[in-house]
């Protein structure tokens, strides 16, 4: 139990005031890729002060630099935001002696724990790949058993059909490319004003 409380304490209130924060270089990764998933719930669309009072009671884990809180996880919460943080309503949780690849460890397996329950359930196939491109393979291995999430695991726990999985990352495929169809590059405009400018000084 000693050795528990040695490796990691609670903030007090006196600590968290007026204490800067950042995401910890070593979680941003898995920050970012949470950031750029999608979701069940469009948080755009709740209300600020709803989110802020969610964020009441959020626990956070982070470690000490220099004076300076570097948040490992918690921000797979739906009410987090960095520009919105309170620290003061928050649990904060500071661990001492964490390894680099253990504070990526933390941070990818909380990620995932909440996208298991908090995904849109029409971009899971496209989850899978990117998760498959991104995540570690140790924690890919801790959660799903593999190094890499097939799309046959990943059919039987969202129960989906692989054919189902499959249609999805056949139809995002065929909306990108109606979407490179449609939108005229820059460069097709440049050559479209060219002929335009060529055709009026022939005239």
């Amino acid at each position: 139990m000693d050795e528990v409380n040695e490796m990691a304490k609670i903030l007090g209130s006196k600590q968290k005031k007026y204490l800067e924060f950042s995401i910890h270089p070593y979680a941003l990764p898995a920050f970012e890729f949470f950031n750029q998933s999608s979701l069940l719930v469009n948080k755009t669309k709740m209300e600020r002060q709803a989110l802020i009072d969610l964020n009441v009671g959020l626990p956070l884990q982070g470690v000490f630099e220099s004076n300076h809180l570097q948040i490992v996880s918690g921000f797979e919460f739906i009410s987090f935001s960095l520009a919105e943080l309170d620290l003061s309503v928050c649990e904060v949780i500071i661990h001492s002696n964490l390894a680099n690849n253990d504070i990526a460890q933390k941070a990818w397996s909380a990620v995932i724990r909440s996208l298991l329950t908090s995904l849109d359930p029409h971009q899971l196939e496209l989850t899978r790949r990117a998760l498959n491109e991104s995540a570690p393979k140790s924690v890919l291995n801790s959660v799903f058993g593999k190094n890499k999430l097939s799309q046959s695991c990943f059919a039987e726990i969202t129960h989906l059909s692989r054919s189902t999985l499959a249609q999805q990352y056949s139809k995002a495929e065929g909306d990108k490319l109606l979407v490179q169809e449609e939108v005229p590059t820059i460069f097709s405009l440049l050559q479209q004003k060219a002929k335009s400018d060529l055709s009026g000084i022939k005239n």
